[in-house]
């Protein structure tokens, strides 16, 4: 008697569980895109991996909101739904227009140092990647035997969303 409730119980579960992943799904006819600047609003659908017409989860909504954080081009990222239409809201991180580098002489230190740095221009400003870089280059200048010099980071704010860095 026993398993007899135990397998009616876990029918019952089953059940529970598999109607509960279906109520909260929903068929999208279109999506807005808020907030963009530089970045078009099709990209942005794109990175998110949201499709029209299709029957979509609010978990398909969360793994949207993670796969833009993880493009690095958003501070902010929030993803609502309301009758048919997903409104997706952004702010931009800045990009880094320029990187320069002041007080180094030694031209072969000096080309190590931009090479590192070139590859940073034009992407997302984000604080830790500048702090790593940062602690790059003074790793290069150390390991050409300057073991006390210090490397000071200058950020200017451009007024077009990007930033100039100095170092």
């Amino acid at each position: 008697m026993k398993k007899y409730f135990k397998k009616i119980y876990l029918l019952i579960f089953l059940l529970f569980i598999s109607n509960l992943s279906n109520a909260k799904s929903e068929i999208y006819y279109e999506i807005k895109v808020n907030g963009n600047q530089r970045i078009s609003a099709e990209t942005i659908v794109m990175f998110s991996g949201l499709q029209i017409g299709q029957n979509t989860e609010i978990n398909q909504l969360n793994i949207s909101i993670k796969n833009l954080y993880e493009t690095n081009y958003f501070k902010n990222v929030e993803i609502g739904a309301d009758n048919g239409i997903i409104n997706i809201t952004v702010i931009e991180n800045p990009i880094i227009q320029s990187i320069s580098i002041n007080g180094i002489k030694n031209k072969e230190i000096l080309k190590q140092l931009l090479d590192v740095t070139k590859k940073s221009e034009k992407y997302p400003y984000l604080k830790n990647t500048i702090k790593k870089q940062r602690d790059l280059l003074i790793n290069i200048v150390r390991n050409y035997g300057f073991y006390f010099s210090t490397l000071d980071t200058i950020l200017v704010d451009n007024k077009n969303n990007s930033v100039n860095i100095i170092f």
